[in-house]
C-alpha cells in the first residue's frame, strides 16, 4: 500500500477520533444521517463558490491565503484561530475539507463499528482502487467542468456508491468506495486539499463540544 494512502488512512483516524472527543459519536448515527451532513457540505461549498468566497481572492497586494501564511511565518499564530476565521473559513476550499473530513469519519465510523480493517481493504485492492466503482464513475468527463457540475457529480456518485451498498449490504465496499472518493477531491477540484483539511482540524478543535450544534 502506498504511503500517500496510510498517511490518509491515518489522518481518517485522527478524524474520527477528534469527532468522537467533540461529541459527535455519542449516539449510534445511522449511514443516511453522515451521508445528510457530507451533503449539506457540498452544498456550502457550492454557496461559497456563488458569492466568491475563495482564498485566491485578492487582498490589498496578496491572496488571502498568502496574508494567512505571513501570520503563522511572522510568529502571530492565535489560538483563537482568528485569522483563519476571516480568512480562510467558509471559503469553498474549506468547505470542500469539510466533505473530505466528514466522509473519512464516516469511513472510519463504519470501520469501527463493523470491526475490519480498511488498511487490509486497500491493501487487497492497492492496484485497483484509482479503478474503484467510485473513482471511474468520478472522471468520466467531469474534470472540465463547471464548479457547480462537479459538485452535483459528487453527490450523484455518493448517492449511487450508498444504494449499491444498500443492495448488497457489503460494508467494506461502502468504507472502501467512500474513502476512495475522499482521497480523489484534491484531484477533482484542483487545489491543495491536504493544506485545508490540516488548517481545518487544527480550528476544529478549538470549538465547543458539537460545535455548538445540535448534532
Amino acid at each position: 500500500m502506498s504511503k500517500t494512502i496510510q498517511e490518509r488512512l491515518k489522518q481518517a483516524q485522527e478524524i474520527y477520533a477528534n469527532a468522537k472527543a467533540k461529541g459527535f459519536h455519542n449516539e449510534d448515527l445511522s449511514i443516511k444521517h453522515c451521508l445528510m451532513l457530507v451533503f449539506k457540505e457540498v452544498g456550502g461549498a457550492v454557496n461559497a463558490h456563488r458569492k466568491g468566497d475563495d482564498v485566491n481572492n485578492p487582498f490589498l497586494d496578496s491572496t488571502y491565503k498568502e496574508v494567512y501564511l505571513r501570520h503563522y511565518q511572522n510568529g502571530e499564530d492565535s489560538i483563537d484561530m482568528e485569522p483563519y476565521k476571516c480568512m480562510i473559513k467558509g471559503t469553498w476550499q474549506d468547505e470542500i475539507a469539510d466533505v473530505y473530513i466528514r466522509l473519512m469519519d464516516l469511513v472510519m465510523m463504519i470501520e469501527d463499528k463493523h470491526n475490519f480493517s480498511l488498511e487490509a481493504v486497500f491493501e487487497r485492492n492497492e492496484e485497483e482502487h484509482l479503478l474503484s466503482f467510485a473513482t471511474s464513475l468520478l472522471w468520466q468527463d467531469e474534470l472540465t467542468k463547471p464548479f457547480v457540475e462537479k459538485c452535483f457529480t459528487l453527490q450523484v456518485l455518493i448517492n449511487d456508491i450508498f444504494r449499491n451498498y444498500e443492495l448488497k449490504l457489503e460494508r467494506e465496499f461502502l468504507a472502501w468506495n467512500l474513502a476512495c472518493v475522499a482521497m480523489n477531491l484534491e484531484k477533482f477540484f484542483d487545489f491543495d486539499l491536504g493544506w485545508h483539511v490540516a488548517e481545518k482540524m487544527k480550528y476544529n478543535a478549538t470549538r465547543r463540544y458539537l460545535h455548538g450544534k445540535a448534532y
